[in-house]
């Protein structure tokens, strides 16, 4: 992890991390990776923990136990998605919503977010949802497209829900499209600073990238695409 880290950090200084229910095991990785990056970046870095729907409530209550410290608070932006995949067409356990909502009042005191992934797929589950979240990551696969994504951005605007732009697997050529979102995000919404994570392409080998039509090639260059 903390090769990927140094690798990373040549672009950003928003670094997200996955951890999941272990969190004996997460405090430790999450140490390692806090020290190295205190020791080289000093101040200017963010960390972004992705529980990938992993947490139970308890989980939850034993991290931030952790992540309240006052030296280590400054440094966590927000927890991504501790709950379970929720949706809006699904039965929801009340109790266990409620115990959620809780949680992230709890982590708000120390100026920590809580936002949602996986559970978001579409407009419907941001509105049944929001109470759960801060803020929502976004992504063209699953929302089915820009109309749905500018659908998505509205609501959140109207009703104070911080947007996230992210990307499933794919080529740079589809996080440069998720990538146009941000500027409008950036007009109609009152976010200082609008975070997104369009790190898809990286996953794939140079002859993925490639994009052809019309005898037209489209290539990855300096992080932008060219012809």
């Amino acid at each position: 992890m903390l090769i990927n880290l140094k690798y990373g950090s040549q672009y950003t200084k928003l670094f997200k991390i996955k951890l999941n229910s272990n969190v004996i095991n997460g405090i430790l990785i999450f140490k390692s990776l806090l020290k190295y990056c205190i020791e080289h970046f000093k101040m200017n870095f963010l960390f972004v923990i992705d529980a990938n729907s992993s947490w139970s409530v308890q989980n939850a209550l034993n991290y931030l136990e952790f992540f309240k410290k006052p030296n280590i608070s400054p440094y966590v932006y927000m927890i991504e998605q501790p709950f379970p995949i929720y949706k809006a067409h699904k039965q929801l356990d009340k109790k266990e919503f409620t115990s959620w909502q809780v949680i992230k009042k709890q982590y708000n005191e120390y100026n920590i977010l809580i936002y949602a992934d996986e559970s978001i797929s579409t407009l419907s589950d941001v509105q049944k949802l929001k109470d759960l979240f801060n803020g929502v990551n976004i992504k063209l696969e699953k929302c089915g497209g820009y109309s749905h994504a500018i659908e998505m951005v509205e609501y959140c605007k109207l009703h104070d829900i911080k947007v996230w732009i992210g990307t499933m697997l794919g080529t740079s050529l589809n996080c440069v499209l998720a990538a146009q979102l941000l500027k409008f995000i950036a007009y109609t919404t009152k976010q200082d600073v609008i975070y997104s994570d369009l790190d898809g392409c990286l996953l794939l080998t140079k002859e993925c990238q490639l994009y052809k039509h019309n005898n037209i090639q489209w290539n990855v260059q300096d992080n932008s695409i060219t012809c």
